[in-house]
C-alpha cells in the first residue's frame, strides 16, 4: 500500500475546466458536518483531582497546555501520549531549531515556525506557486543545516508544477496557473535566513537550486507518488536525499518527451536498479553545491552532478522518511553513517531497511520483502547501460552469443553464505565485467499486509529464506504483527526515556496506525523488535525533541488536519485519560450534542474536573456531559465560486426557457411541488443556431471552496419538468473534487428515489452519501430528452 497524503487546502488554482462566469444552480448543501468540523476543539480539559485539592501546578499547567482532542496511543506503563497541536492543516512534517523553534511544513509548500515551547505555528515562508501538490507529491522533506545557528541555511525537497517548471522567467508564465496531474520532476532548493534578522526570515535572494535545475536534471516524477521522500543530514555533514521509483498511479505520460527520463530508462519500476538514474536511491550530495561527492561509489570526476555521480545507494520503491544513527554509533570507516529508512511496499510487505556501506542495492523490483518479487527475477528486462561484453563472440559450445545487453537480475547476486557470484549468461564459466554488480541487502525485519512478521536467515546450504519473528529459529525477538506502509522513524539519544530504550529505534507504520520500538547491536544488527503505541492514527513523521527527550510524531486524522503528539515519560503523577462518548457525530443543522467524559479516570484514583472548549464566542462548560447545539449552515453562500458546464460552451450562459440568473437557487426558496414558474427555476438548455442542442452527454453544475470541506449530502430540488424534451437526468451522481480529481462519491442514496425527469415539476430530492472531503463539490449526469438538458 502506498502512503496517499491527504490532499490540497490552498486557494483554488485554475483547472482543466473553466470557472463560469457569475453563478450557477445547484442545490444547497445539507450542512451535516458541523460537529465533525468542530469536534477537535470541542475536547475537555481534565484536571485530576483530591476532592477539592488540585493535583500539584507543573502537572496541571502541562496538562491545561496540552490539548485533548486526538485519540491517544496505548503505550507501555508510564508513558503518556498528548495531542500538543491539533489543526495543523496538511502539515507532513517538522524540525526542531537549536534556538527552540519547531518547524513545519505542508505539502502545499508552505513553512510555518512555532516559537520555543511550541505555540501556535505562525506563517514563516512559501513556495507555493512553485510546488507541485497533486496526489501523493508537495512540499515533503526540509532540513535545518547542523550549522544552522551560524550560516542560516534551510533546504527544502519538492516536487515542482509543470507549468513553473517550463514557463518561470518566461512572458508565458503565470502565478496564477498550475498544472496538475502533469509529469514533472523533483528538486532540492537551498535558501538562507537573514542573519540581520535574527535568522527569523528568509532571504529570497539566497536561493539556490542543488538538485533539479532543468527538465533532464532534477528526481523524474512520471506518476501521482513515489518520487521525493525526505532530505536529512549525514553525521559527515553530507546532504541525503531519498527518492521513490516514480510509478504509481497515471499521471500524463509525457516523461520521456519532455525528457525528464532517458530512452534507457523506459524499464519501469526497473529504474530503481540504474545508477544512471536518480529514480528509487538515496543520493548523497555536497550541501554546498549539490554535486556528488567524490567517495560516492559511482563518483564521476567529469561529471559530478550526473545521476551516478550522486548515488549512495539504491533498490528502493518509496522511501518516505530515513534517518541517520548518531554519531555515538558511528563506524570508523566515516562515511554519512548507518541509514535505516521505510520502504513503502506495493501489495503485500512493507521493509525497514538498515545500511551503511556505500553502494548497497535493497533490491527492489527483483526483491520485495525478504523474498524474491514473483517473476521478478526471469523477467527479460535489459539494462540498457549495461551492454554484454560477450555480446557476438562465439561460445565454447558453439553459436555466438545474442545476448547484446545484461539483464538487471544478472547483475544482482542473492545474499548467500558463500562468496558472491555474477556469470555471465552466454557463457557462466565467464564472470560478468564492465558493469555495478551488487548484492541483495535484505532487511532485518520485513512485515507482511495481512499476515506478520519475517526476518532473514539462511537455510542449511546458505542459501537466503526468512522465518517468522516469532519462530524458534528467529535470530530476533518479538511478537507477530503487521502493517502496510513502512513509513520510518527515529533514533532515540535523550535520556527523558529509562534507558532501555536509549540508542534504540523508534519506526511508525502509517495504514496500520502504530510505533514499535527496535534494538539493534554496535553492528546495526537486529536484536529486538518490542511494542510501543498502538493505535497511533496515520503517522508521517517521528522525531525526537532534543530540549525536552519526547517523542513527537505527526498523525493525519480522518478530515486531514493533522496533530502533532508528544509521546514522553511520566515517573510520577501520570495526567488524566480522556474519554469521550458523544449522542451523535453529524446530523442535520441545528444539531444538539451530548458529550460525556464521565468515563475518563485518572491513573492515581483522583476525581476529575472538567472544562470543555467549544471555540471563540461561546461560553465553556465544567460539567462532566454538556449539550452542545451546533448551528445551522448555508455552504451556497458567497464564500464558494459556482462552476458549470454551460458556461463552458460558445455563446456562452444557458440559452434556456428559466430564470438565468442562478443566484434563485442560492435565496433560500424552495416552490411546492407541482409549481410552474420559470422565474424561480435555472435550466441548462443550450441551443445552437439550428436550434438543436449544441453539447452531448455529461451535464454539470457545482460549487468550489477556498478550502477543502467534508459533505455528506446535497437537497436537489428539480425545476420545470419537460417529458420527452428535457429536465431531468436520465442518470445522476454527484462528485467531490479533492486533488484536482472528481470522484463519484460512495453509498449515494435519494429520498425518495429519484427516477429522472418526469411530472410533477418542483420535486425535491435529499441526496446522502458517505462523507466526502474536497474543495468542490458537484451534481453531475447524463441529461435526458431530445434536447439534452436539466433543469434545476
Amino acid at each position: 500500500m502506498d502512503v496517499a497524503l491527504p490532499g490540497s487546502e490552498h486557494s483554488p488554482r485554475p483547472h482543466a475546466e473553466r470557472r463560469g462566469a457569475g453563478r450557477s444552480p445547484l442545490a444547497r448543501f445539507v450542512p451535516e458536518v458541523a460537529l465533525l468540523l468542530a469536534l477537535l476543539a470541542v475536547a475537555p480539559t481534565l484536571v485530576a483531582q483530591q476532592g477539592a485539592v488540585p493535583q500539584p501546578a507543573d502537572a496541571r499547567a502541562a496538562l491545561e497546555r496540552a490539548p485533548t482532542g486526538g485519540a491517544v496511543a496505548a503505550l507501555p506503563p508510564q508513558f503518556v501520549d498528548e495531542v500538543v497541536l491539533s489543526g495543523l492543516d496538511q502539515v507532513v512534517g517538522f524540525a526542531f531549531a537549536p534556538d527552540g523553534r519547531t518547524f513545519f511544513w505542508r505539502k502545499q509548500g508552505q513553512i510555518f515556525v512555532s516559537a520555543p515551547g511550541l505555540g501556535p505555528p505562525q506563517p514563516f515562508f512559501s513556495l507555493e506557486e512553485e510546488v507541485a501538490a497533486w496526489g501523493a507529491h508537495g512540499l515533503l522533506g526540509m532540513a535545518l543545516d547542523p550549522d544552522f545557528d551560524v550560516n542560516g541555511h534551510l533546504y527544502l525537497l519538492y516536487a515542482v508544477d509543470h507549468h513553473h517548471l517550463t514557463t518561470f522567467g518566461t512572458p508565458a508564465y503565470d502565478p496564477a496557473v498550475s498544472h496538475d496531474f502533469v509529469d514533472t520532476i523533483g528538486r532540492v532548493t537551498r535558501y538562507t535566513l537573514s542573519p540581520a534578522s535574527g535568522y527569523t526570515e528568509v532571504d529570497p535572494t539566497s536561493r539556490r537550486v542543488l538538485l533539479g535545475e532543468t527538465v533532464d536534471s532534477g528526481i523524474p516524477l512520471c506518476s501521482d507518488g513515489h518520487s521525493v521522500g525526505m532530505i536529512a543530514f549525514g553525521n559527515d555533514g553530507s546532504l541525503l536525499v531519498s527518492t521513490g521509483d516514480g510509478l504509481a498511479g497515471p499521471a500524463s505520460g509525457t516523461c520521456f518527451q519532455d525528457g525528464i527520463l532517458r530512452p534507457a530508462e523506459d524499464v519501469g519500476p526497473y529504474r530503481s536498479q540504474l545508477v544512471d538514474s536518480l529514480s528509487g536511491k538515496m543520493l548523497r550530495l555536497d550541501p554546498s553545491t549539490g554535486d556528488g561527492l567524490p567517495d560516492n561509489p559511482w563518483f564521476d570526476g567529469a561529471e559530478p552532478r550526473a545521476a551516478r555521480s550522486r548515488v549512495w545507494m539504491l533498490g528502493l520503491r518509496n522511501p518516505y522518511r530515513f534517518a541517520v544513527r548518531p554519531d555515538e554509533h558511528a563506524h570508523d570507516d566515516g562515511g554519512p553513517g548507518t541509514i535505516v529508512l521505510g520502504d513503502v511496499g506495493p501489495s503485500v510487505w512493507e521493509e525497514l531497511d538498515i545500511a551503511h556501506d556505500a553502494g548497497t542495492n535493497f533490491g527492489w523490483p527483483l526483491y520485495e520483502g525478504i523474498e524474491p518479487s514473483p517473476g521478478a527475477a526471469q523477467a527479460v528486462i535489459y539494462n540498457l547501460d549495461a551492454p554484454n561484453p560477450l555480446f557476438g563472440q562465439p561460445l565454447p559450445g558453439g553459436g555466438t552469443c545474442n545476448q547484446e545487453f545484461l539483464r538487471f537480475a544478472d547483475l544482482l547476486a542473492p545474499d548467500t553464505l558463500a562468496p558472491p557470484v555474477w556469470p555471465n549468461p552466454c557463457d557462466g564459466g565467464v564472470d560478468i565485467t564492465g558493469a555495478p554488480l551488487h548484492v541483495h541487502a535484505r532487511p532485518p525485519v520485513a512485515w507482511h499486509h495481512h499476515t506478520e512478521a519475517y526476518v532473514p536467515v539462511h537455510d542449511g546450504g546458505g542459501q537466503p529464506t526468512s522465518v517468522t519473528i516469532d519462530d524458534p529459529l528467529s535470530p530476533v525477538l518479538g511478537a507477530p504483527f503487521r502493517g502496510n506502509a513502512s513509513i520510518g522513524g527515529s533514533w532515540y539519544t535523550g535520556d527523558a526515556f529509562p534507558p532501555t530504550w536509549h540508542g534504540t529505534w523508534f519506526h511508525a507504520d502509517y495504514g496500520q496506525g502504530w510505533i514499535r520500538n527496535f534494538v539493534f547491536d554496535e553492528q546495526d544488527r537486529l536484536l529486538e523488535v518490542r511494542e510501543f503505541a498502538d493505535p497511533t492514527g496515520r503517522v508521517v513523521h517521528v522525531a525526537e525533541n532534543p530540549f525536552d527527550g519526547a517523542l513527537y510524531y505527526l498523525d493525519f486524522t480522518d478530515l486531514g488536519a493533522t496533530q502533532l503528539h508528544r509521546i514522553r515519560f511520566a515517573a510520577d503523577n501520570l495526567p488524566p485519560v480522556p474519554q469521550i462518548d458523544t449522542s451523535a457525530l453529524w446530523g442535520p443543522a441545528p444539531l444538539a450534542v451530548s458529550f460525556d467524559a464521565s468515563r475518563s479516570v485518572d491513573p492515581e484514583g483522583g476525581a476529575l474536573a472538567y472544562a470543555w472548549d467549544f471555540g471563540p464566542g461561546i461560553p465553556p462548560s465544567a460539567a462532566p456531559k454538556p449539550v452542545r447545539t451546533f448551528p445551522s449552515q448555508d455552504t451556497t453562500g458567497a464564500a464558494t465560486n459556482v462552476i458549470a458546464r454551460v458556461y463552458e460552451m460558445d455563446p456562452p450562459g444557458p440559452m434556456g426557457f428559466g430564470n438565468l440568473d442562478p443566484e434563485v437557487i442560492r435565496d433560500g426558496v424552495q416552490p411546492p411541488v407541482g409549481a410552474i414558474s420559470l422565474d424561480t427555476m435555472f435550466d441548462t438548455l443550450h441551443l445552437d443556431p439550428e436550434d438543436m442542442p449544441d453539447k452531448d452527454g455529461v451535464d454539470w453544475v457545482g460549487y468550489e471552496y477556498p478550502v477543502e470541506r467534508s459533505f455528506v449530502g446535497l437537497i436537489f430540488q428539480e425545476g420545470v419538468q419537460y417529458p420527452g424534451f428535457g429536465g431531468g437526468f436520465d442518470s445522476l451522481s454527484v462528485q467531490v473534487r479533492k486533488n484536482g480529481v472528481w470522484n463519484d462519491v460512495t453509498n449515494l442514496q435519494s429520498s425518495p428515489p429519484y427516477v429522472g425527469g418526469v411530472l410533477p415539476s418542483y420535486q425535491t430530492f435529499d441526496l446522502s452519501f458517505d462523507l466526502a472531503r474536497g474543495d468542490a463539490i458537484r451534481l453531475y449526469g447524463d441529461p435526458g430528452g431530445v434536447l439534452d438538458f436539466f433543469t434545476v
